[in-house]
């Protein structure tokens, strides 16, 4: 069974069983449109495979970047075939066989089977972050809310808090959810924040900041399972790594409750600050909103912005290019830093929001 999801003008055949498709579309949607087409429509073709181990002699000591990710890219062995590339992950048990160019890719699962599901996802999402990257867009590592018709994005390093203010802000009234921890940022007048999905990982510590929405997901269920899975299976703790709930953004949205958004116009870009005394905001001068919106890309630590295995061909960006792309964003999207001392106050931090969105670009 092959379906189609399109995101940003790029769309992607995926052919797995009807069960595969039910996760896939929950998890994908609204972010990706989903259609029956031909296969002639579809740019980049997607599988689900079930294969046997690899054998020591088909593992070669090439690696390269498979997935990009803001730490550092996932650097994964490789090595060459007939027909392209054989990438392999032995720590869930998959190769994914990239072939045609890059237009075909097969996920072959020798391990945990609903695991792989995750796979499909990640190599889905890997190939719309490249090719919007390809078309001139930058990905911001960064969540995102709509309110009032229009994307605050919520911008900052890894552990600054923005999955947390996200949800704060998704407690509000008519806020819904677009994205966490990626959003592509595509030019124009205003520009278009589009969402991306991801895994919404609730660490301990946030969960105890929001005692309320943490009671809603405690019993969730597994993230990849699907709405109707779960539902059979009862309430279950949600997928925990580490020290952090793995929820999908599916999930997220039904417990709170609230809507889930593609796209809006980009309103405003905060970099949230709890340091100070008394809450703030704190507009950014060209200068400083430049170098913040360059601070927040996806990747900037590591300079690798795109993989180097699921791409169609287009040559990845130099850093200098997307410091420019950043700065082109500058006059039209308005960047504040803002502070709510009292990590708790959600009416504070609504208001700040609301600030940002009354003042004029």
């Amino acid at each position: 069974m092959i379906r189609a999801y399109a995101h940003n003008g790029l769309t992607i055949g995926i052919e797995a069983d009807a069960d595969e498709h039910t996760w896939l579309e929950e998890f994908l949607t609204p972010a990706f449109a989903v259609a029956d087409v031909p296969m002639q429509a579809v740019d980049v073709r997607v599988g689900l495979d079930p294969i046997a181990p690899p054998t020591a002699g088909d593992r070669d000591s090439d690696t390269c970047v498979a997935f990009a990710q803001d730490s550092s890219p996932l650097e994964l062995p490789v090595r060459r075939t007939s027909r392209g590339l054989a990438v392999h992950d032995a720590t869930d048990g998959i190769v994914y066989a990239v072939e045609d160019d890059g237009r075909s890719t097969r996920v072959g699962v020798y391990g945990d089977r609903l695991q792989a599901r995750a796979h499909v996802l990640r190599v889905v999402r890997e190939y719309a972050h490249n090719h919007s990257i390809a078309r001139g867009a930058v990905v911001l590592h960064a969540a995102a809310i709509v309110t009032r018709g229009r994307a605050v994005l919520i911008a900052g390093p890894k552990h600054s808090g923005k999955t947390t203010t996200m949800l704060r802000l998704l407690e509000q009234t008519g806020v819904g959810f677009l994205s966490n921890d990626r959003v592509v940022v595509r030019h124009g007048t205003p520009p278009a924040a589009l969402a991306v999905p991801t895994v919404v990982a609730i660490r301990s510590g946030s969960r105890e900041l929001l005692p309320s929405i943490a009671a809603r997901l405690a019993h969730c269920g597994d993230l990849l399972q699907h709405r109707e899975a779960r539902l059979a299976a009862g309430p279950r703790p949600p997928r925990t790594w580490q020290d952090a709930w793995h929820i999908s953004p599916p999930q997220l949205c039904a417990a709170l409750p609230c809507a889930s958004e593609a796209c809006a116009p980009v309103g405003a870009v905060v970099f949230p600050n709890a340091d100070r005394e008394s809450a703030f905001v704190d507009r950014l001068d060209d200068e400083r909103a430049a170098t913040a919106i360059d601070g927040a890309l996806l990747c900037r630590a590591s300079g690798r912005f795109c993989s180097e295995v699921f791409t169609l061909g287009a040559t990845p960006p130099e850093a200098n290019e997307m410091m420019r792309r950043c700065r082109a964003l500058v006059p039209a999207v308005a960047c504040y830093a803002i502070g709510v001392p009292d990590v708790r106050a959600n009416a504070s931090l609504a208001t700040l929001i609301a600030a940002c969105l009354e003042r004029p670009c």
